[in-house]
C-alpha cells in the first residue's frame, strides 16, 4: 500500500472510534448537550475529511483536495475549542465522585497531551504543504491520537468486559501496530521522513507518563482550578 493510499487504513481508524463512542455518543446524539454534540461532531468529521483528502489526493483530484482542507481548518480548529469544555465535564465529574477523580485527571492528562500533540501535527502539516511527504504524514497521524480513547470505551464495554485501566493501556496497542507498520513502509520506499518515528516516541511516552504525572501536586492544583 502506498502512502497516497492511506484512506484505507484511516478508514479502519473511524470505524474504532465509532464502535467505541457508540454507546456513550453517536447512539444518543439528540440527548447530548451543546459541547458534547459539537466536539463529537468535529472529532467525527476531522477523520472523515482524513480519509477524503487521501482519497482525492489519490485520484489525482487536487482542486478538490484543496477545497476540502479549506473546510478542515475551521474544523480542526472548532474540535480543539470544543475539547476544553469537555476536560471541565470530566473533571467536575471527578469532584462529584470521589472514587472517579484519580482517573478523570487522569483521563485529562491524555487529553491535554493530545490536544497539545494535534496542534503541533496540523502545524506541522500546514506549514510544510508544499512538501508533500511531510504533509501527507503529519495530518495523518493525528488519527493516532484518537484511537486510545475509543479503544479503551470498547475494550472495557459490555461486549469485552475488560477493566477500564487495563483496557486503557491495551488500547496503545493499535497506535503503535499502525505506526510500527507505517514505518517499516517508508523504510521499504526508502523514505526517511521523521513523523511516524516521533508520533510512535510520543505515544510511548504518553501510555508510560500518563498515570506518573496525574498524581504529581502541581496536576492536582492545575485540575482541580480547571474544573473551579
Amino acid at each position: 500500500m502506498r502512502a497516497r493510499d492511506d484512506h484505507w487504513w484511516l478508514l479502519g481508524v473511524l470505524v474504532v472510534v465509532v464502535a467505541g463512542f457508540w454507546p456513550s455518543l453517536f447512539r444518543h446524539l439528540r440527548a447530548q448537550d451543546l459541547p458534547h454534540t459539537l466536539h463529537g461532531f468535529t472529532a467525527t468529521a476531522w477523520l472523515v475529511g482524513l480519509i477524503g483528502q487521501s482519497w482525492l489526493i489519490s485520484r489525482g483530484e487536487r482542486g478538490w483536495h484543496r477545497r476540502v482542507a479549506l473546510a478542515m481548518v475551521p474544523m480542526a480548529v472548532a474540535m480543539i475549542v470544543t475539547s476544553l469544555p469537555m476536560m471541565v465535564a470530566i473533571l467536575r465529574s471527578g469532584m462529584a465522585s470521589p472514587g472517579f477523580q484519580p482517573l478523570a485527571r487522569l483521563l485529562v492528562v491524555i487529553d491535554v497531551v493530545s490536544l497539545l500533540v494535534f496542534t503541533g501535527l496540523l502545524s506541522v502539516g500546514l506549514v510544510n504543504v508544499r512538501r508533500p511527504a511531510v504533509h501527507r504524514r503529519a495530518l495523518p497521524a493525528t488519527a493516532m491520537l484518537a484511537i486510545p480513547p475509543a479503544l479503551a470505551r470498547f475494550l472495557s464495554g459490555k461486549l469485552i468486559g475488560l477493566d477500564f485501566s487495563i483496557a486503557l493501556h491495551a488500547s496503545f496497542f493499535l497506535p503503535y501496530a499502525i505506526l510500527g507498520w507505517l514505518i517499516w513502509r517508508d523504510r521499504r520506499d526508502g523514505v526517511r521522513d521523521a513523523v511516524y518515528p516521533v508520533m510512535f516516541g510520543l505515544m510511548l511516552a504518553l501510555e508510560l507518563l500518563m498515570a506518573p504525572i496525574s498524581t504529581t501536586a502541581q496536576w492536582i492544583t492545575f485540575t482541580d482550578w480547571m474544573a473551579r
